[in-house]
């Protein structure tokens, strides 16, 4: 992990890449199970503080591991770092209360804009050439996406806020790809959660509950994961293009959707599930056609 951390570069490694961002999407939901069990006790901003402090500890755990605080704390662009924050932050809210008004698998499903903008934004910022095969990847999950969430109408205006984070949230992670060409991952990573904490801190003394420790628990299960992986998501994005990468947003559906089933007994319309396979179907046929052009190059 030093090594590839450590290494501040761009790497054309698209296949880690996407499997990094798989497991970080798999993080990600997996927090969220704990999360969405603590949403509608604590309010958000008290949650995004605490979650915020406790991603602080364990990512501080591994700046401590690496012995890197001099190059963590070294910032190369420090505007393009402020705005990644700004939109870090936004994102970050946006999401938290839409998770307490929906389902986890209404949530994730409602993000299927984010690929959209992701690979908009690639050409826009980056000049990236969206390849045929990314379209073609990205349309046919698309079209998945739209069977599996057909009954995910009752949520029009949470829709609105999801919609609001998802364009957001592609944003931040086009600064990411930016910013991972000079800047070290856990900067990345601290800078974003360090500057949500301080902002809420006004906030959370206007209406602070006492937290148990059974809860104080099950905030740091969260924290962990999520920190863990916003830590992968940097990481894929180091080594692979976001327009790559943005296919593979759409399995965080399918983890949420397994959580749903297992944890709150959410059983999935034949719709759902038609849509799930073909989603797992664009995003095996986009590995398939990147290992080819691969082979073909070399």
């Amino acid at each position: 992990m030093t090594e590839i951390s450590s290494s501040r570069t761009w790497q054309d490694r698209a296949t880690l890449g996407i499997y990094v961002i798989i497991l970080g999407q798999f993080l990600h939901v997996t927090g969220g199970i704990f999360e969405k069990m603590l949403l509608g006790v604590y309010p958000v901003p008290q949650m995004t503080f605490i979650r915020s402090l406790l991603r602080l500890a364990f990512l501080a755990t591994l700046l401590i591991k690496q012995k890197e605080i001099k190059s963590v704390f070294s910032m190369k662009q420090p505007l393009c770092n402020l705005l990644r924050i700004g939109t870090y932050v936004a994102y970050n809210y946006c999401m938290l209360y839409a998770l307490s008004l929906s389902t986890l698998t209404a949530s994730c499903s409602l993000l299927s804009a984010t690929p959209f903008f992701t690979l908009l934004l690639s050409a826009w910022i980056l000049k990236e050439k969206i390849s045929k095969y990314k379209w073609i990847a990205l349309s046919i999950a698309t079209i998945g996406v739209g069977i599996a969430v057909r009954s995910s109408s009752g949520f029009e205006w949470v829709f609105l806020v999801i919609l609001c984070g998802a364009l957001i949230g592609s944003l931040n992670r086009i600064l990411i790809r930016k910013l991972v060409a000079t800047e070290h991952s856990l900067t990345i990573a601290i800078t974003g959660n360090a500057a949500l904490a301080l902002l809420l801190v006004p906030f959370i003394f206007m209406d602070w509950l006492p937290v148990s420790w059974g809860d104080l628990g099950f905030f740091a299960i969260a924290a962990f994961l999520t920190a863990m992986g916003q830590y992968a998501t940097v990481q894929a994005l180091r080594f692979a293009q976001p327009s790559t990468l943005a296919p593979f947003d759409y399995t965080s559906i399918i983890w949420a959707a397994l959580f749903d089933f297992f944890i709150w007994d959410v059983i999935p319309s034949s719709y759902f599930v038609l849509g799930i396979v073909i989603i797992v179907a664009s995003n095996l046929y986009l590995i398939r056609s990147i290992k080819w052009q691969n082979s073909v190059s070399s």
